[in-house]
Parts: structure tokens; C-alpha cells; sequence
């Protein structure tokens, strides 16, 4: 009659399914984990909505910045006191007139100033607010007390005041309303006033029409992107579009990285938490060592994925839904198999430091040396985003203890070479199951042990001998 091995392994199933079940309820029906569950979404959702609240409760950008709103013109006051003007009447009306032709015409720029990319000022008239139908009336003072008056009263956004000197000494001075904070750095009008004064100085010479508008539109340039090398060339336009690639890895590096310390901070309070009410004593007269740690890595992995699922939904469903979600089905299941085998790796070492220290206190300081090591990708976050491939951050995506951070980092970033997201899954789960064989070893041995904790090297002889 020959043994089977299969009664064996199904019971050691069973045990493990066991100890996971119980690991997993009795974490989820905890309060503070409750807690945890309902106040992160919240905390998530009211930081995510106070940077709009608190503009919309300072007045919106209009009180910021200063500028008027998308409806309202712009007045921008002049005095010009240069002899001959530094902007002649003519030229003035005309500006004035095609301001409001372009308001009847509904004359608008294809994109909004409100972000910062510099094709966004390309157009051919001035504006004075943040949307593409806002326009700046030109008005005339007939000094520098009547144009300071009318900033007071608010009937000019601001005044230039052009000397009488101005052509000797281009000395100019804007007066602008301190209405806000930020209003003394906003020049509104200031395209307008320019192209005013250049087409005065233009007229003054003795070119031909197109070297005056050359010199009235002098350096208003155009922007493109030369990718680099095996890349195409963008449009300026798209530059927005680089804050969102900026987000995304710190982002899903963030979510991911939640689901490795969180579940295996449950782990590291349990066994210390176990081991200071002496309830091992009793499980382990049920289950073996190893068992136990196992059913406990699958119970707590599963309550921290729960836990982070749901912030992912709340904190990714808005990318989503606007399509700002540029990866693709196979670098977020990358992503989760890189945390996947960072919990499993990072719970084994976990574990085995809960069971040596004597206390969960004690244990949370001796973990702490691989809470760091698994967060240094973040602290090196910049050379993430960095455009091309950076040295640093390939060799911290092939290290084992760091891999799983920084490949998810990277994955949020862009492709990533296929050898080099084979070497460094291959890495981890080799890594992966050395923490479980030995770490398994130390829990085995340390976890019924009471008092002082053991030294490295009587740690050391338990991961070779078992």
C-alpha cells in the first residue's frame, strides 16, 4: 500500500483556509478598520474638493488674479503724455473696434489660458480675463491723477502711463488696483499695449509694411515639441496632457504600494498582538507554524486589498470617466502582480520580525527598516518622470526589496522594456519565496519565544539550520 500525500495537503489547506477566514473577518469587523474603510474615501474625496472650495469661497479666480469675468471688458486706462504718442489715437479706435467686432463675432482662442501652456497665447488679439471671448477696452486718461482715480474706483483694471521722456528713456509705469493678492503680477492689457506701442515706433521708420508687422508681432512665436530620438514630434498643445503622465505614477505607485504596507502592517500587529496575549500557545496546538503564517498572509492581504480597492475606485473612477486614463489592461495587471508579489515578499519578512520582537511596539521599529527600504523608490520619485530611461531608476526597479515600488512607478510612467519587466517579476518572486522559506524558518522557531530579543546572529543560524 503506498502513501498518498494528497489527505496531507488538503488538510494543510483546509488549515490555512481556516486561519485566512478568521484573520479576515476578525480585521474587517474591527472598528478602526471600519473607519479606515468609510473616512479614507471621505478624507480622499474632501481633499480632492478643497483646493475648488476654498477658490470658489476667495471668489473665484476672478478675486485671485484680479481678472474680470468671461461677460465683463477688461478697461485698460492709458496715459500717454510722449510726444509724438507712443500710441496713437488710430491705432487705439482700431483695436478698440475689432475687441468688439470679435465680441458680436464671437471671435474665441481654440484653447484657454487657465492652463499653463504657451500655445495658448498665440492669438492675434489681446484678452483680459481667463476665457476665450474676454476683451480689453483701451481707454484714455488724460493724467496720472485721473487714471489713478479711476484704478481706485475700479473703473480701470489698470493704467500705463507712458512719460513725456519716453523716447529717450522708455521708462513706463502700470498702475493696477491691489484688489488681490496676486493682482499686481497679472498685466492685463499687456499684449494690447505692447503691439500699441510698436506700431507707433514702426511708423516711425521707413519699412515696408511686412518688416512693420514683423516688428509689431516681433518673437510672438509658436511652440513644438521635438520628441527625441525614435519619437515623434507634438504639438504644443498636447503639453497639458504631461500633467496627468506626471500624476499617474505617483498615483497607482500610491494605491499599489497602500495594498503592500497596510496588509502587511495587519500582519506584523496580529502575530505581536498574539504573542503578548499568549493565544499562540493555543493555535498552534491546532496548526503548524508555517500554517499560521500563510493563513494569515492570504486573510490580511485580502482585508488590505479590500481596503485599498476602494480607494482606487474613488481616487482613479474620476480619470476615468474624463478618459485622462492613458494605461492600458496590460500595465495595470503588471502593476498588481508587482504588488502582489511586494505583499508577499514584504509579509514573510514581516512576519518573521513580528515573531522575533517581543512586543507589536518593538515589532513596528524592527519593520521599519523594510517599510523603508520598500518606499526609497519614493523618495527618488523624480527620476520617474524624468523623460528617457534613468539609470537609478532601472536598477531600483530590478532590485528585489525596491522592485516592486519602483516597477510600479515606472509602469505609471510609460512602457517599460519587456526584458526588463521579465527580470525584475523573475527577481521578485524568486525573492518572494527565499523571504517565505526563511522567514517561515524564524517564525517557526521565534514566534513562542518570550523576553529580550534574540541576536542577528542566533537569527542567522535559524534561516540556515531551520
Amino acid at each position: 500500500m503506498q502513501f498518498s500525500p494528497e489527505p496531507e495537503l488538503d488538510n494543510k489547506l483546509r488549515r490555512v483556509l481556516v486561519v485566512a477566514r478568521h484573520e479576515f473577518w476578525s480585521t474587517v469587523s474591527r472598528v478602526g478598520y471600519i473607519v479606515t474603510l468609510i473616512g479614507m474615501p471621505i478624507a480622499l474625496v474632501v481633499i480632492t474638493l478643497l483646493p475648488a472650495l476654498s477658490i470658489a469661497l476667495s471668489g473665484g479666480p476672478q478675486a485671485l488674479t484680479g481678472l474680470k469675468d468671461p461677460d465683463e471688458v477688461t478697461v485698460i486706462g492709458l496715459v500717454d503724455e510722449a510726444s509724438p504718442a507712443a500710441a496713437s489715437p488710430e491705432a487705439i479706435a482700431w483695436h478698440n473696434q475689432d475687441q468688439a467686432l470679435a465680441a458680436e463675432e464671437k471671435r474665441a482662442l481654440s484653447e484657454s489660458p487657465s492652463q499653463v501652456d504657451p500655445a495658448s497665447w498665440r492669438d492675434s488679439r489681446d484678452r483680459g480675463g481667463f476665457q476665450p471671448d474676454a476683451r480689453v477696452e483701451i481707454r484714455r486718461y488724460s493724467d496720472e491723477e485721473a487714471a489713478t482715480q479711476a484704478v481706485r474706483t475700479g473703473e480701470a483694471d489698470a493704467v500705463w502711463i507712458f512719460p513725456s521722456t519716453y523716447w529717450r528713456t522708455p521708462d513706463v509705469t502700470i498702475l493696477i488696483g491691489r484688489t488681490s493678492p496676486t493682482k499686481w503680477r497679472v498685466h492685463p492689457g499687456h499684449r494690447a499695449i505692447i503691439r500699441l506701442a510698436r506700431t507707433s515706433i514702426a511708423e516711425r521708420t521707413a519699412l515696408d509694411q511686412a518688416s512693420k508687422d514683423r516688428l509689431i508681432k516681433v518673437l510672438e512665436t509658436e511652440y513644438k515639441l521635438v520628441g527625441l530620438e525614435g519619437e515623434a514630434d507634438t504639438d504644443a498643445r498636447t503639453t497639458r496632457e504631461s500633467f496627468t503622465a506626471l500624476l499617474m505614477p505617483a498615483v497607482f505607485g500610491s494605491f499599489f504600494a497602500v495594498i503592500i504596507f497596510v496588509a502587511s502592517g495587519y500582519l506584523l500587529d496580529s502575530v505581536g498582538e498574539e504573542k503578548e496575549t499568549r493565544i499562540l500557545e493555543i493555535l498552534l496546538a491546532s496548526v503548524t507554524p508555517e500554517d499560521l503564517l500563510l493563513g494569515k498572509m492570504l486573510g490580511l492581504g485580502v482585508a488590505g486589498l479590500l481596503q485599498t480597492l476602494l480607494m482606487a475606485l474613488l481616487g482613479l473612477g474620476p480619470l476615468i470617466i474624463l478618459g485622462s486614463l492613458t494605461l492600458g489592461l496590460g500595465q495595470l495587471l503588471a502593476m498588481f502582480v508587482c504588488a502582489a508579489l511586494g505583499y508577499a515578499m514584504y509579509a514573510s519578512l514581516m512576519g518573521a520580525s513580528g515573531a522575533i520582537a517581543s512586543n507589536r511596539i518593538e515589532g513596528r521599529q524592527t519593520s521599519a527598516a523594510w517599510t523603508i527600504t520598500a518606499s526609497l523608490p519614493f523618495f527618488l520619485f523624480p527620476v520617474f518622470i524624468v523623460e528617457g530611461e534613468q539609470l537609478v531608476a532601472v536598477v531600483l526597479s530590478l532590485f528585489p526589496l525596491t522592485a516592486p515600488v519602483a516597477m510600479i512607478l515606472r509602469l505609471g510612467a510609460g512602457a517599460v522594456p519587456a526584458w526588463q519587466l521579465m527580470v525584475s517579476l523573475a527577481t521578485m518572486t524568486a525573492t518572494a519565496w527565499l523571504a517565505w522559506r526563511f522567514g517561515s524558518r524564524v517564525f517557526r522557531i521565534a514566534i513562542l519565544m518570550t523576553g529580550s530579543r534574540p541576536p542577528l546572529r542566533t537569527i542567522w543560524s535559524w534561516i540556515r539550520t531551520g
